[in-house]
């Protein structure tokens, strides 16, 4: 997939729905052969996920098609230092809420043959691996230590409307190896965010029963609160990719209307808005650890501005790859 029909579909927000490195792997599991057809010979094994040395990471994580596979790198604030963590494919990144843990979406060897896996990178050395099985899954976040939720995507076949996916939160225990639902409605549920101590989360809700365009999509309610008793912070507009301030006062947001996509900051207990970027698809923001700055996606690059406004910067200018789900690292006890 190119940078530019990847952009498209950052752009209409469909990232959302299935992350594009997700739908890129998913398109090549189903049905690929291990054999060569035209040349008779076994196809490249893949390279699976490595331990990083976090230590040695730029405060930018994010994922990028440099070789035509989305894999995950780093950069300074200020685009220098960029560095390519490791050789597998992975993708959304998402940094625990002290800095010393990384996680992401990567691949391993089951019973089916490639599927999809959750990887959580420790501070000393240790890779933990927890795969997903049949199912794709994206976007995970961090509740605390030992919980992670993330979207889990799963395939529903109901006779003659056949094969379906839906979309739903949920929250891996890593310990016990127990999952359980965010919410306890029916409704399709997408990109989890955890508030910094980890009792409050916000994620992004479906419409029932809407089955949207590109030109009219559906709208997606920004929900906030206790895990099961979330309520509406914003209805009736299409939220994607909340995330929360360092202090837990505000959510950062991407909106989307007539005028495009941008960033919104709103305030967790009464909703009020404002607007933070100027363009028409600024997406998937990440505060930085001061809460003075952000992170966030522009047409396939990554761009740094202030978050009380300012000119947005972009840090990486690569027109021929494109950088996506950045998440800057919050400042670490031994930082501090």
């Amino acid at each position: 997939m190119n940078r530019r029909l990847t952009g498209g579909l950052v752009a209409l927000g469909l990232v959302v729905a299935l992350g594009v490195p997700t739908a890129l792997i998913l398109a090549e599991q189903r049905g690929a052969p291990t054999v060569n057809a035209a040349t008779g010979k076994e196809r490249p094994k893949r390279e699976l996920a490595t331990p990083i040395d976090l230590d040695g990471v730029p405060e930018i994580v994010f994922s990028a098609n440099d070789t035509g596979k989305y894999r995950l790198y780093g950069i300074a604030a200020d685009g220098t230092g960029r560095t390519e963590l490791m050789q597998a494919r992975a993708f959304s990144p998402a940094w625990s809420a002290d800095g010393t843990s990384l996680a992401y979406v990567s691949e391993a060897i089951g019973f089916r043959g490639t599927e999809l896996m959750i990887g959580v990178q420790r501070a000393d050395g240790e890779l933990q691996k927890y795969s997903a099985g049949a199912r794709a899954v994206d976007r995970p976040a961090f509740q605390d230590d030992d919980r992670i939720s993330y979207e889990s995507i799963q395939q529903t076949s109901s006779g003659a409307a056949g094969v379906t996916e839906f979309t739903q939160i949920v929250t891996r225990d890593l310990s016990a190896g127990t999952e359980r639902r965010i919410s306890d409605g029916n409704r399709t549920e997408y990109a989890p965010a955890w508030s910094p101590d980890g009792t409050r989360v916000a994620y992004v809700q479906g419409t029932p029963g809407c089955t949207g365009s590109a030109g009219e999509p559906c709208p997606q309610t920004l929900m906030v609160g206790d895990p099961g008793h979330a309520r509406q912070l914003l209805k009736g507009k299409i939220a994607m990719h909340p995330v929360w301030s360092p202090d837990g006062a505000t959510l950062l947001v991407s909106i989307s209307g007539a005028a495009g996509t941008a960033v919104w900051r709103v305030d967790v207990e009464n909703g009020k808005s404002a607007r933070v970027t100027d363009g028409t698809a600024d997406l998937e923001p990440s505060p930085a650890p001061d809460g003075e700055r952000l992170v966030f996606v522009r047409d396939c690059d990554l761009w740094v501005q202030a978050i009380r406004g300012g000119e947005a910067v972009n840090v990486t200018r690569t027109p021929d790859i494109c950088e996506l789900s950045p998440t800057w690292r919050p400042q670490t006890e031994a930082a501090q």
